[in-house]
């Protein structure tokens, strides 16, 4: 479902948002600290993500926000198989098995 808010308009977003895209999970699910960057990577391409802490959050989830262009590192489709679901032939998006790891140094 696309919500319109302050901070976005159906998918995009009605002001350019700053700095890289941010992923919530669990605080057990990664021994990355709260607020740091890191890399979110699946089988199709990585992105550069900040990291955030909700304890309410499923342990095998990570969960980031749709819209954004790959242009500014926020195109959650480059992570993604494209393909269909088996009822109803819609779009299966979040299905995408990703990790979550450290910047290399440097």
């Amino acid at each position: 479902m696309a919500l319109s808010h302050e901070r976005s308009q159906s998918s995009q977003w009605s002001r350019k948002p700053e700095g890289p895209a941010v992923v919530t999970v669990h605080p057990r699910a990664t021994d990355l600290p709260d607020g740091s960057l890191a890399r979110l990577g699946s089988v199709h391409g990585a992105l550069v993500v900040r990291v955030r802490h909700d304890p309410a959050q499923r342990r095998d989830v990570v969960l980031a926000a749709k819209g954004g262009h790959l242009r500014d590192g926020r195109c959650m489709n480059l992570l993604i198989t494209a393909r269909t679901t088996d009822l109803g032939e819609g779009a299966a998006l979040y299905e995408q098995p990703v990790r979550l790891s450290p910047l290399p140094a440097g």
